[in-house]
């Protein structure tokens, strides 16, 4: 081999090692990364479960136009920051068999918020799980429950989709925490709704024997949890909770 082809097997020999010396190094350092965003995000991922461990009320609504979602996601805002822990459900998402499995446990509590669509019409949302309601011989001894119906009273079938939740939860056996309330879109249908909630809070915070310590303490932890930067919020929590029913895994443990 001449000088120069030397020379060039020792130039492509420095050049390959010092290559592979960077390279190395910067999987070293992406390695050591994502050992430190996995140490970070073990614990919360525990506090995650430890969430869904204590849900005590699962609100359900129905909602054509948005005003019963965004009354919902208030009404779990609201029970949140007194202590109360929830999750908003979209109807769409619910069966007859979610609320069976609600129905086994001792203390959990089952409430909608659902609008009445055009003539007595259930929202697009809420259909198919009314028409699994009314076809159901299932049986919901042990539900709590509570109903809070928008409708609008210039219409002959007034709140038609309220009445016939909280009728039929009754039939399968449901027990009302709280009476029907119906809100009425051209008379303080807000109004209705804040005075509905505050009476239900009242309610539920004596159903879970909740004092100031407990409620202060359940606040600060949802605040805490709330704001841990590696929760998935694209995967919302409540397809979590309710693909727990649906496999039925661990629905004991899980509440």
């Amino acid at each position: 081999m001449d000088n120069f082809g030397f020379y060039a097997v020792v130039v492509v020999t420095v050049v390959l090692c010092t290559t592979f010396n960077k390279l190395k190094r910067i999987l070293h350092k992406h390695l050591q990364k994502i050992r430190s965003i996995s140490a970070e995000c073990e614990p919360q991922r525990s506090n995650h479960e430890d969430l869904l461990a204590d849900i005590k009320v699962s609100i359900f609504y129905g909602s054509q136009t948005g005003t019963a979602k965004k009354f919902a996601i208030n009404l779990g805002h609201h029970l949140h920051n007194c202590g109360v822990r929830n999750l908003v459900v979209d109807l769409r998402q619910t069966n007859m068999d979610i609320l069976v499995n609600l129905s086994m446990l001792d203390t959990c509590v089952a409430l909608f918020v659902v609008a009445t669509y055009g003539e007595g019409e259930p929202t697009d949302s809420a259909r198919h799980f009314m028409d699994n309601l009314k076809n159901s011989y299932q049986k919901l001894d042990n539900l709590r429950f509570a109903v809070f119906g928008l409708g609008n009273s210039m219409y002959t079938y007034f709140n038609a989709v309220g009445k016939s939740i909280d009728r039929l939860l009754t039939k399968h056996g449901g027990k009302r925490l709280q009476a029907l309330t119906l809100g009425d879109e051209v008379d303080e249908l807000e109004s209705t709704f804040i005075n509905w909630r505050s009476h239900l809070t009242s309610l539920l915070i004596g159903f879970f024997n909740l004092n100031d310590h407990d409620r202060n303490y359940l606040n600060k932890q949802y605040k805490r949890i709330y704001s841990l930067k590696c929760i998935n919020w694209n995967v919302p929590l409540v397809s979590h909770f309710v693909n727990m029913f649906i496999n039925k895994a661990h629905v004991m443990e899980t509440l």
